[in-house]
């Protein structure tokens, strides 16, 4: 029960991040997480914007933790209470702030591994007949690095930006 790794189901997190759902296998999909998490942990800047975030919903929740404390209500579920919206609330804002660097991320690992995907907005860009997204209208030297020069190779010309 507790020696055997349980596989990750990536089923919850694929809701959030559709973009996961191109990779053909859940290991890869839980292969690009990995990455994302060791990429973003590093520095100290990163650390000092989840700190910041605890601290920011931790001075927020003061108000609620004084008026729940005084409604005569035990200081363990005062404390559970404020702790989980605390906990909940530093996620949702690293969420709020990190969001499009994780799906960017995603997009350029996609990118590497030959799926053209528009680093702005996700589009599949296998269909792309010129150097725009047709999606967003982002050139597709920044929405897809590499793709334009694919595209030139196949209609014999030179696609301008």
């Amino acid at each position: 029960m507790f020696g055997k790794k349980r596989p990750r189901n990536t089923e919850n997190i694929e809701k959030a991040i559709p973009e996961l759902s191109r990779y053909a296998t859940p290991e890869e999909r839980l292969a690009v997480l990995k990455a994302w998490n060791r990429y973003f942990f590093r520095g100290w800047k990163r650390w000092v914007g989840v700190a910041l975030s605890g601290v920011i919903v931790t001075l927020i929740m003061l108000p609620a933790w004084t008026w729940l404390s005084r409604k005569g209500l035990p200081p363990v579920v005062v404390g559970g209470i404020c702790g989980g919206i605390v906990g909940g609330g530093s996620v949702a804002l690293l969420q709020i702030f990190y969001r499009q660097e994780m799906l960017r991320f995603i997009r350029d690992d996609m990118n590497r591994k030959g799926l053209p995907i528009c680093r702005e907005c996700g589009y599949d860009l296998r269909s792309a007949q010129d150097c725009r997204c047709p999606e967003c209208g982002r050139s597709l030297f920044e929405a897809a690095p590499g793709l334009c020069s694919i595209l030139a190779q196949k209609s014999g010309s030179h696609l301008d930006e």
